[in-house]
């Protein structure tokens, strides 16, 4: 793999990370509900190892969790509100 990718590629699976473990929430609605919650989970975790694991080289280990817990905070922080905006209603009438 190209080293100049390496970033994006770490950052693609910590949000993927975060979707998954997004998928495991009881209220969302993005997605019809999960009969297997400890799959997803099971998947983030791997899904966030696999992203240490190809920065760490790069940044050492200390950094390249850094960079991957805040990208998985990321998505955990934005998949709620692409949520509420895909399910918003269209009353604009306030009190």
């Amino acid at each position: 793999m190209n080293h100049a990718n390496g970033p994006f590629v770490a950052t693609a699976l910590a949000l993927a990370a975060a979707v998954c473990l997004y998928r495991t929430s009881q209220h969302q609605r993005l997605w019809s509900a999960t009969k297997t919650p400890a799959r997803w989970r099971w998947a983030a975790l791997t899904l966030l190892a696999g992203a240490t694991a190809l920065l760490h080289p790069a940044l050492g280990l200390a950094a390249a969790s850094g960079v991957v817990i805040s990208a998985a905070m990321l998505g955990c922080m934005l998949l709620p509100f692409i949520n509420a905006w895909r399910h918003r209603t269209e009353v604009r009438d306030v009190v």
